[in-house]
């Protein structure tokens, strides 16, 4: 995965690894992941920032949630609508049933 807005959003608030890892580990202790401490995050980050990991879900949620952002999504609808029948398709008055001839 592209973590270059990651980094850019980084460079912006000027976090360097070390404050990007603690703000982290703050957030996931305020989940309840008592766990998250800077010691046992700090290998999975930088794995994640030099793109050789790829993040959870719900890791790349907690980053840009700590770097100030929020992560949208965009439902596209698609809508279908014929010109006309197909070929193939006889018109409902059409369709004749067993015994008509």
């Amino acid at each position: 995965m592209d973590m270059t807005p990651i980094k850019v959003r980084m460079e912006e608030l000027g976090l360097d690894l070390a404050e990007l890892n603690r703000r982290y580990c703050e957030l996931r202790q305020s989940k309840g992941d008592q766990k998250a401490t800077p010691n046992n995050r700090r290998g999975m980050l930088v794995r994640i920032l030099n793109e050789e990991n790829d993040p959870s879900y719900q890791t790349l949620i907690d980053l840009i949630e700590v770097l100030g952002g929020q992560l949208l999504v965009r439902w596209v609808k698609v809508e279908e609508t014929p010109l006309s029948p197909s070929p193939l398709e006889k018109p409902n008055d059409a369709v004749l049933e067993a015994g008509d001839d």
